[in-house]
């Protein structure tokens, strides 16, 4: 089972400080954390985070992330196919990603 990691941070790592923020209050949520965290494409962010006891110092290099709001794929149901397609948020590419998938 390999972990999937981006600079070094892991899915079960807690954020603990953000440019000098500390997060460590009990009353930070996340999206305190994500309003730090984002930033100007290239700029640099540095984070201190917690994993398995231990406290390790990153400095990232922001980067522009995707966001995938439709899923498409096709389920076997009985002796047959048929098409799903998944919404997770909706957004202005939404209806033009959704006509993409019914054509595809």
């Amino acid at each position: 089972n390999i972990q999937h990691t981006t600079g070094g941070i892991r899915k079960s790592d807690t954020f603990l400080e953000v440019d000098g923020v500390r997060f460590d209050d009990g009353k930070s949520t996340p999206d305190d954390v994500a309003a730090r965290l984002r930033g100007p494409p290239d700029s640099k962010v540095g984070i201190v985070m917690e994993r398995d006891g231990k406290v390790f110092d990153f400095i990232l290099t922001r980067k522009p992330i995707t966001i995938t709001s439709v899923r498409s794929y096709m389920s076997k149901v009985g002796g047959g196919k048929v098409g799903v397609i998944r919404i997770k948020s909706f957004s202005g590419t939404t209806a033009q990603t959704v006509q993409d998938s019914l054509n595809d």
